[in-house]
């Protein structure tokens, strides 16, 4: 009973916790580039969990900054009802790094620091935006035998289960 009260409190924001942001780099099978960002109360607890998983999966912890130059961070955002020729016409307003058409809409890929100005200047033309998120885009894929890829799929979904962790980036292509 006190575990499933201190779980709503924490998820409701009532708890009197601090919580930090840490995030991890790490190692997967075949060499792939992990970065596991944590929301956390307890520092200790939660690099303990991570190299546990880590480790009995055929991964390791790195240290800061081993595997951070792989990755860039970027803004994406969703754009409704659009399609990708059209989008082309904004692009010299706004500095889009890609564009992606998905069924009726577009996905952009955007410099970090311009996400807000983007989601400002499309919805001043009237068009929707959804789903803005700042991810870790992988600038090298790696690549794995079907072998690997179940244990590095196996793996970060091991790694997502654990309570502290937000995201996790791998620099390999799991399809």
């Amino acid at each position: 009973k006190d575990t499933v009260e201190r779980a709503i409190k924490k998820a409701s924001g009532q708890s009197d916790e601090n919580y930090e942001e840490i995030t991890y780099e790490g190692y997967g099978p075949n060499g792939v580039a992990i970065i596991i960002e944590c929301l956390t109360d307890n520092k200790n607890r939660t690099v303990s969990e991570v190299r546990n998983v880590l480790s009995k999966n055929g991964g390791s912890l790195g240290t800061k900054g081993s595997v951070v130059h792989l990755f860039k961070r970027v803004g994406i955002m969703k754009i409704d009802n659009i399609k990708e020729d059209e989008l082309l016409d904004h692009i010299e307003s706004l500095e889009i790094l890609d564009i992606e058409q998905i069924n009726d809409g577009c996905v952009i890929t955007i410099e970090s620091s311009e996400l807000f100005n983007a989601k400002k200047y499309f919805e001043s033309k009237g068009l929707t935006t959804k789903d803005e998120e700042i991810i870790m885009d992988p600038q090298t894929q790696v690549e794995v035998s079907n072998e690997d890829k179940e244990k590095v799929s196996s793996l970060s979904s091991k790694i997502e289960e654990l309570d502290d962790v937000q995201n996790v980036y791998m620099n390999v292509n799991i399809i």
